[in-house]
């Protein structure tokens, strides 16, 4: 059984939940979750039973022996630059994440050295736990022990709440207090309760697998466009979700249903929003729409279908829907065209919706002169652009701007939305008040853990960066 480790959840990173199979670890007498068996070469994944570490074994021994040659090293050199970053006295929080963000390129770069990796072994060592009060792993407070021929090796512990977060012994009490403060960048929640939510959230997802195949239940077909200005997630599907699910359903769980539709049809609501506001009171009556989503290689599965049918549910007088999927970059699975099935109240509406991939950047497709037809809607998610290939993205915002093409920009956090939108405004684009810098609402509600921080969070969608048409 081969898969990937993007698609596991957070949970199975800290011990929490199975590399392998997802299971959930058993909770102690208390209520707080137990920590599973980790592999003890490589230390980096856990295993709910012999089992599945005997059936994930051959998709996981060259990933782990290359991790084990590494850190067994008893090499100077190596143990001086992967203990370099931590010789800073400076606590301050911008500090620490640039020693994080440090550290995980070295070890990565040490052990492409050995052998490439793939993306899903490099997502797992990016998401390798961290002292919140230090940046530490578990691997350097080992080598640190053994440089100092000290007995005994500390480990990292996960705070007792959330058990998702983790300090080693000399910032658990230092720390801890600032992990439970509610902070404004977290929309006043604290950081434990947030990590906590996302511990909720994959339990959750293991009670509801392929909620994709469900998206029409939850965002029910509409008789007529209702706009989406001044409304809310929880206004716009708690009803519709709650009358989807089982009656006995806690609670917490309708939150965390809430949460998980929000995070999958982010998108979909993002392109209604921004179409309402380039399109004004037309967007009601709009028969055909052509939508253009870029960076959209993972996007293009049949996890996105039912996603994208809810904006046939929410305009129904939409009859045609054309979704063209483009990698910036350029792809390698060919030029794909393919018509959808709906469910059943679209096909009565006698509503279309064709998905097409192409395998070239979006620039070749801008410049194709009068055989481009403009979109109703461009949109790029959580782009990074100004951090990321940012002059062929630069070039096409400039074939943007040039055509008129309405184009959205969305980040996942408030520092790459800034930068991003700096950009934007150092092209010349003219951007909508409203769509410009501002927090989205309809960005998922799922919190994630931010691999560039320490401290924080991001969601898809959480930004709108810019809008302009």
């Amino acid at each position: 059984m081969e898969h990937s480790y993007v698609a596991i959840p957070p949970t199975a990173f800290v011990g929490l939940s199975c590399i392998y199979c997802n299971k959930m670890a058993e909770p102690h007498d208390s209520g707080t979750p137990r920590l599973l068996s980790r592999c003890h070469r490589c230390r980096r994944v856990w295993y709910c039973n012999s089992d599945c570490q005997k059936a994930h074994h051959s998709e996981h021994k060259l990933f782990c022996k290359t991790i084990h040659s590494v850190d067994a090293s008893n090499d100077p050199e190596v143990i001086q630059q992967l203990l370099g970053p931590f010789r800073s006295t400076s606590n301050a929080t911008t500090r620490l994440d640039e020693i994080s963000v440090l550290h995980r390129c070295q070890i990565i770069d040490l052990y492409q050295r050995k052998r490439p990796l793939n993306k899903a072994e490099l997502y797992l060592l990016s998401c390798e736990p961290r002292c919140l009060g230090c940046a530490k792993t578990d691997n350097v407070l080992r080598m640190e022990a053994n440089l100092s021929g000290q007995d005994r090796v500390q480990t990292l512990k996960p705070c007792p709440r959330c058990m998702m977060v983790f300090f080693c012994d000399d910032h658990r009490s230092s720390e801890v207090d600032l992990h439970r403060d509610t902070s404004s960048d977290n929309g006043f929640a604290s950081e434990c309760n947030l990590s906590r939510q996302i511990r909720l959230d994959s339990e959750f997802r293991l009670l509801m697998p392929s909620p994709h195949l469900h998206m029409w239940r939850f965002i029910p077909r509409q008789d007529i466009w209702i706009s989406l200005k001044g409304l809310s997630w929880d206004a716009a599907l708690s009803a519709p979700i709650r009358a989807a699910l089982p009656t006995d359903t806690s609670v917490e769980h309708l939150a965390g249903c809430l949460r998980l539709v929000s995070c999958l049809a982010s998108t979909v609501m993002t392109v209604l929003y921004a179409l309402e506001f380039c399109l004004g009171p037309t967007v009601a009556s709009c028969s055909t729409l052509t939508i253009h989503v870029l960076g959209a290689r993972a996007e293009f599965t049949s996890a996105v279908t039912y996603m994208y049918e809810a904006i046939l549910h929410r305009l129904p007088n939409v009859k045609n829907l054309h979704i063209l999927f483009c990698d910036n970059l350029g792809g390698s699975q060919g030029h794909v065209v393919k018509d959808v099935v709906l469910c059943k109240d679209c096909q009565n509406s006698s509503a279309h919706m064709i998905h097409e991939y192409i395998d070239h950047a979006y620039v070749k497709h801008l410049s194709r002169g009068t055989d481009f037809k403009a979109p109703d809607l461009c949109i790029l998610m959580n782009g990074y652009i100004a951090n990321h290939e940012t002059a062929l993205w630069s070039e096409t915002i400039r074939l943007l701007l040039e055509r008129g093409v309405p184009s959205l920009f969305t980040a996942n956090d408030a520092l790459y939305a800034r930068r991003d939108c700096d950009l934007l405004c150092g092209l010349g684009a003219r951007l909508i008040s409203g769509l410009t810098l501002a927090s989205n609402p309809w960005g998922s509600l799922a919190s994630d853990l931010n691999l560039d921080t320490l401290y924080g969070f991001c969601s898809a969608n959480k930004w709108l960066v810019g809008c302009f048409s």
